[in-house]
């Protein structure tokens, strides 16, 4: 499945153009999924800190666990641009497929929150559960 970035929802490009920038500024050679989350838990007016909130995350705990992960990330100097990496690409494709399991037509926030569910310590369902509870 290749990445259609015009699916995404300005809050997804958003957050991944985010997550390219604090890779670049951290020197680090890829993208990672820790890069994605970082950049999301630092966008305001989206669904991630009532979703971590309704499945009993401290978004701040996590915060400093995401940054503590993105700063023993590999570091590479001489200034090529930060390249996607395989982890963060099966991310962006899986919260593809969660919007298609959504039946949603934009890759949203929400869609790529589930697919860093590993990151953030929860269980799946719990997330979904999360989602669709703020949803209605």
């Amino acid at each position: 499945m290749a990445l259609d970035p015009n699916r995404w929802t300005q809050k997804t490009t958003e957050a991944f153009n985010a997550a390219v920038e604090l890779a670049r500024t951290n020197n680090n050679p890829e993208v990672t999924p820790d890069h994605l989350l970082l950049a999301m838990l630092g966008q305001e007016g989206t669904v991630v800190f009532p979703v971590l909130q309704k499945v009993g995350v401290a978004p701040a705990q996590l915060r400093s666990r995401v940054v503590e992960a993105v700063s023993k990330l590999p570091k590479a100097y001489g200034g090529a641009e930060p390249s996607l990496g395989r982890a963060a690409r099966e991310a962006l494709e899986q919260a593809d497929r969660e919007r298609v399991e959504f039946g949603d037509e934009y890759v949203s926030i929400e869609h790529v929150l589930l697919a860093l569910t590993d990151k953030i310590g929860v269980a799946r369902d719990v997330v979904v559960r999360a989602i669709l509870q703020l949803r209605s």
